[in-house]
């Protein structure tokens, strides 16, 4: 039989583990550990460290990270990083069997990757669908707004994390697709008649294999009109059990989230159990995670065999053997990035830089979204500017661009034949709209580079201009952006979005 502590899987505070932080881990004995980027320096230390976590805590302990690709990785030095989930469902939306081969291949690399440092779960891949232009939470993590796509996309990810002995986590259950909130600030509500399609997505990547699923904080009012499904009997064990048939291990989003904050750690962590929760993820607060393992042992959350049994489907088995045949990273990541890349919308400007003229980049220094995605700086850019060499010049604005740099920036364009203005953050950002319709208005030919995600231009007025994307900033996504704009490729992607979505974002 498990123990209580079995059932609270934790974050920890940074890469070693002082005296003082041994003695809490020992007091919750924990099942799993949630590894963030506070966490991790390099490879060897992460295998260090989750060799150190199960020596003290047993072997039986599971490792997890959130490794999903594009904005959202903890690993960015040492591992693959592929380029995200809307990236493949654009490459897929035009070519759907290259696109499940190479969401197979990146699942079994990055799980490879992944338990080479002995971490045994990705909390990974993301089933919402985009449903809506101005959902702040799931933009480019989402594979896209077609049910069957997100569900076959996953599925194939999954698949190759299973070749590679790690287990996938399907989230947030039952879809954060049509959220117009994000839950890690408050609690999102979907009215009732926007359930079935949310919930395809899911059903395909459990009937494939997966084992794992991650419920979200929101109130989906077709499935519980009154609880948030990490609260919720009626859909965790209504819908989530008895209508799809899962009989793998349920997991909460973390328990610390804005969405559900107005609760005690003690209300929360009942209403998870009762609620038919496997696993409760409490990322943050020792205070807080002594807290909840007390509550679970007053509730003797660990006597439930058919939790034990379903815990024990995931217990840590041996890595498989390397297969001589996995494909780099690298060329996995380029190729999904290379077939991604979209033309949004075609105005009077080109998508390729003519080799005798010369630009204007303009390029954002800083930007951070979400508290789960990171955080964009201004070296992670600068590879863009340089591999487009002497075709631009470069002017780099603040992540809220001042009155005096735009300024500047209409000053350099009188001096150039065209203008590209990188961006990313639309939403979230006045000056940054400011910017961008300005630029529109000091230049014909001004080139909109999305670095995120299309639905973001919802929130410019309907203007004539053009825009490419390959739905992220990442190092794949750049190299095949300036492929783009050298004129060495052709933008074969499609935004996997309906004609609603895209319509509301005023793109063809």
């Amino acid at each position: 039989m498990r123990s209580a502590g079995d059932r609270l899987w934790i974050g920890i505070e940074g890469p070693t583990i002082d005296a003082s932080e041994w003695a809490h881990l020992e007091s919750v004995r924990p099942g799993g550990i949630v590894l963030f980027r506070r966490n991790i320096e390099s490879r060897d230390q992460v295998r260090a460290l989750t060799n150190q976590l199960r020596e003290r805590l047993g072997p039986l302990l599971h490792v997890v990270v959130d490794q999903e690709g594009g904005a959202v990785v903890r690993f960015e030095d040492g591992c693959t990083v592929f380029p995200g989930n809307l990236s493949l469902g654009a490459l897929a939306a035009g070519d759907r069997e290259k696109g499940l081969r190479l969401a197979r291949e990146w699942g079994r690399v990055s799980g490879m990757e992944l338990r080479a440092m002995g971490i045994d779960g990705n909390l990974a891949p993301v089933c919402d669908l985009t449903v809506r232009a101005d959902n702040p939470g799931v933009g480019c993590r989402s594979f896209g707004g077609d049910p069957a796509l997100v569900g076959s996309l996953a599925a194939a990810l999954v698949s190759g994390h299973r070749d590679a002995g790690v287990f996938a986590v399907l989230k947030h259950f039952p879809g954060l697709g049509a959220a117009a909130l994000d839950s890690h600030d408050a609690l999102p509500r979907v009215p009732a008649p926007d359930v079935v399609r949310h919930l395809e997505p899911f059903a395909l990547a459990i009937a494939a294999g997966a084992r794992v699923v991650m419920t979200a904080h929101l109130i989906h009012e077709g499935l519980d009109a009154e609880l948030p499904a990490t609260l919720s009997p009626l859909v965790v064990g209504g819908v989530l059990r008895e209508r799809i048939g899962f009989g793998g291990v349920v997991m909460t989003d973390a328990l610390e989230m804005g969405a559900v904050t107005d609760l005690s750690i003690e209300e929360r962590v009942e209403g998870a159990v009762r609620a038919g929760h496997d696993v409760l993820c409490l990322c943050e607060g020792r205070e807080l995670q002594a807290r909840a393992r007390a509550c679970l042992d007053a509730m003797a959350a660990g006597d439930d065999e058919r939790v034990s049994a379903r815990l024990d489907s995931i217990a840590l088995a041996p890595p498989p053997p390397a297969s001589p045949n996995a494909p780099p990273g690298e060329d996995v990541a380029a190729a999904i990035a290379v077939g991604c890349v979209t033309t949004l919308r075609q105005g009077r400007a080109p998508t390729t830089i003519p080799a005798d003229e010369r630009w204007l980049l303009i390029l954002p220094t800083q930007r951070n979204l979400s508290p789960a995605e990171d955080p964009l700086r201004a070296e992670d850019l600068r590879p863009f500017a340089s591999a487009l060499g002497d075709r631009v010049t470069l002017l780099e604005v603040g992540a809220e661009p001042s009155r005096e740099e735009i300024a500047r920036a209409a000053t350099a364009s009188a001096e150039h034949d065209g203008i590209i203005v990188a961006t990313i953050g639309l939403r979230s950002s006045e000056a940054r709209r400011q910017l961008l319709l300005s630029a529109l208005e000091w230049h014909p030919r001004t080139l909109v580079v999305l670095l995120g995600d299309p639905g973001e231009l919802a929130s410019l007025p309907a203007r004539d201009f053009t825009a490419v994307t390959a739905y992220g900033y990442r190092r794949p996504h750049q190299a095949a952006l300036v492929k783009l704009l050298r004129g060495e490729i052709t933008a074969k992607g499609r935004w996997p979005v309906s004609p609603e979505v895209r319509l509301a974002a005023h793109l063809d």
